[in-house]
């Protein structure tokens, strides 16, 4: 073997090697973004969960009062059907 294709498979082999430890440290960037995504995405996750509860809790309050809100008309009309006549 000749000093220069030693020198040569050498230095390929030190690209080799600076290229492997790129992208090694490339992935575990890559790797601790994915995990923070995945994090913020379990979050945002629950925050809709909670906002669906809030949502759902508030129709069925409005729900309740129209309800409630259409009893009284029924009783008032059946109560005093002269006055409700006049509306």
């Amino acid at each position: 073997m000749t000093s220069y294709f030693r020198d040569s498979i050498g230095a390929q082999l030190q690209l080799a090697l600076a290229k492997a430890d790129s992208e090694q440290l490339a992935r575990s960037i890559a790797e601790e973004q994915l995990s923070d995504v995945e994090k913020e995405k379990t979050m945002l996750e629950l925050e809709l969960k909670e906002a669906m509860n809030r949502h759902r809790a508030d129709l069925n309050k409005k729900d309740i009062a129209i309800t409630t809100v259409n009893l009284f008309v029924f009783n008032m009309s059946y109560q005093h059907p002269q006055m409700y006549k006049e509306l």
